[in-house]
């Protein structure tokens, strides 16, 4: 059994370490966090179906061991910000800083990694999911719907509102550079 669980998780082993690194909140607690990770994929292991997704069920397995992970730890050190509303002077201005980052990205990309991660932290659990598994783990729609287990709608949807807000959040912060 532990043999057909290993051959399984080979491919994707680096995959999950990415993942985990970007759903955790602290990163001091990375390997750690891939350990509980794996133990307890490899509890749960007997009740995979052979023939069906093992990426999409080890993912589901990460996502839902480290959401417990975070929820047992501090939350993340900066509040989410909401609000209601559209504050259209503030949208225009970034339209403008949209204009200035892409006339000199490179600048942006070198003071992404933090800005990123605290972007990504901003976004509730399941748009951070959402957004990571699609990107990071390149699963499709259906995939990542299957293993969250929501609506595929719903998956677009909070895909749709991370993409928003991490672009505003990485322009106004490339806008600052």
């Amino acid at each position: 059994m532990e043999r057909d669980f290993v051959a399984e998780l080979e491919p994707y082993r680096q995959t999950l370490v990415g993942y985990c690194r970007a759903l955790l909140w602290e990163r001091r607690d990375l390997e750690d966090a891939v350990q509980e990770v794996l133990l307890q994929a490899l509890r749960v292991y007997p009740r995979f179906r052979t023939g069906t997704d093992f990426r999409a069920w080890l993912f589901r397995v990460a996502t839902h061991t480290l959401y417990n992970w975070n929820r047992k730890r501090r939350p993340p050190t900066e509040a989410v910000e909401t609000g209601e509303g559209v504050d259209w002077e503030a949208e225009l201005r970034l339209e403008e800083a949209y204009d200035g980052i892409l006339s000199d990205p490179d600048r942006v990309v070198q003071s992404l990694g933090r800005d990123l991660r605290r972007a990504l932290q901003r976004l509730n659990d399941t748009e951070r999911t959402v957004f990571l598994l699609r990107g990071l783990c390149e699963l499709k729609y259906r995939e990542i719907a299957d293993t969250l287990g929501i609506p595929l709608g719903s998956v677009m949807g909070n895909l749709a509102r991370a993409r928003a807000k991490l672009r505003k959040a990485l322009v106004t912060r490339g806008h600052e550079v």
